[in-house]
């Protein structure tokens, strides 16, 4: 909601009455009065210190109303009010403004481990989600009214209704030789209960395959110990063979 001192700023763009400018002094003067020093007096009657917006719009106004307003009405306090307001704007100027977000959608359906979500009009193909319950999806499917969900777990934690929220990240898995002898779900999550591994470096789940050209040449053998295979048809180290099973 707006606060009075954003509603108000228009109105001082155009030229407050000697009155009202009165009457604003005087309300800061009270709080001064109370205990609270300048800094506080302030941004309690501007809408809070990361309100900076309203902030700027109201000195705006004020600056705008010393120049606009008749000359009787160019008192000393205006131009006071005028630069105290300009003055505690760039003491502020180091302070946090931003604000984090994110895109939340709703489940309209889910079956067969697919949730049908409304709302992620933004969402990547690939990027994982995160529902309400805490498990895990990835956007497939980006339909114009709804997306394609497919869930990593059980879906039927998963009801009609649930907040799905976008993480901006495409799905990736951890890699390096930690990952040798364990056992993980289909995102890399450990399943055998052993160490974490989240201070691993991880890879994109879906990457394009290098050419032809930069890829390393295949010089070891891998041995079967079937002569007939390894003399004839030999199976390199690190290529793809496919075998094709007997009826």
């Amino acid at each position: 909601m707006m606060s009075r001192t954003a509603r108000m700023a228009p109105m001082v763009a155009q030229g407050l009455s000697r009155v009202r400018v009165k009457s604003f002094l005087n309300r800061l003067s009270k709080r001064k009065e109370r205990g609270e020093d300048d800094r506080t007096a302030f941004f309690t009657r501007t809408g809070g210190e990361t309100d900076m917006g309203y902030t700027r719009l109201f000195a705006d106004g004020w600056n705008a109303a010393a120049k606009a307003a008749p000359a009787r009405m160019m008192s000393s306090q205006v131009i006071e009010l005028s630069n105290y307001l300009s003055d505690k704007i760039g003491s502020a100027k180091g302070l946090d403004t931003s604000a984090e977000y994110a895109e939340m959608g709703k489940v309209i359906s889910v079956g067969d481990g697919i949730a049908r979500v409304y709302g992620l009009q933004k969402v990547q193909a690939g990027e994982m989600v995160v529902f309400a319950c805490g498990l895990r999806g990835m956007a497939l499917n980006l339909e114009e009214s709804n997306v394609g969900v497919v869930i990593f777990g059980d879906d039927r934690d998963i009801l009609e209704g649930d907040t799905v929220k976008r993480t901006g990240a495409i799905v990736d898995v951890p890699v390096g030789p930690e990952l040798l002898g364990r056992v993980t779900d289909g995102i890399g999550n450990p399943i055998d209960g052993g160490a974490s591994l989240d201070g691993l470096a991880r890879s994109r789940a879906e990457v394009k395959a290098p050419g032809i050209l930069p890829r390393e040449s295949v010089s070891e053998p891998m041995l079967t110990g079937l002569k007939a295979v390894d003399a004839l048809i030999p199976v390199g180290r690190g290529q793809r063979e496919l075998i094709i099973g007997g009826k």
